[in-house]
């Protein structure tokens, strides 16, 4: 796919477009399709992210709607695919992507997807922390809404999330309040 890709680039939103379809499939029969779908985002993602990006960005969603899947295979080929981008991508993007994470955090979406989503959050604090930090009005009250969830994964990965955008305040002032 990064071979497809890298000889004929103008070709990358449309087999983007088609690995997003195939990322959502979910039957026992379609697995490997899934699997493979996901991996080429991950290795699109790796390989060549400043030409991938903006069809990696767009297909945010399929990847995160994979990571809600039954099977545990495309779970984690679907969690690699969007830790993938969140953590190469240009720290340009950061707001642009993150109303798709909010919308994967929402309370009835699949804990494994919301652990993803604020995974992804936490990891802009590394390498987009001052995006990070310019979104902290947004940020914060969709991750404090998560931090108190039932189920403990979700709580700790937005306990993290929260720890990472407090982090990128600076303010030595009030350091000793955050997480």
């Amino acid at each position: 796919v990064v071979s497809a890709a890298t000889n004929s680039p103008q070709q990358l939103s449309a087999l983007a477009s088609k690995l997003g379809e195939r990322a959502l499939l979910s039957t026992k029969e379609d697995e490997s399709k899934a699997i493979s779908s996901l991996n080429s985002f991950t290795a699109l993602a790796n390989e060549m992210i400043i030409a991938a990006e903006p069809a990696l960005c767009a297909n945010l969603p399929h990847m995160l709607s994979a990571c809600a899947s039954k099977n545990a295979a495309i779970r984690t080929a679907a969690d690699a695919a969007v830790m993938a981008l969140c953590t190469k991508m240009s720290a340009n993007a950061v707001p642009a992507v993150l109303p798709c994470l909010f919308a994967a955090t929402e309370i009835e979406q699949d804990w494994n997807k919301r652990v993803t989503a604020l995974n992804a959050i936490a990891s802009f604090g590394d390498h987009a922390p001052e995006q990070l930090g310019n979104s902290l009005p947004v940020v914060v009250p969709v991750v404090t809404s998560s931090m108190t969830d039932s189920k403990k994964q979700v709580a700790a990965a937005a306990i993290a999330a929260m720890s990472a955008a407090c982090d990128v305040i600076g303010n030595k002032d009030i350091e000793h309040m955050t997480p």
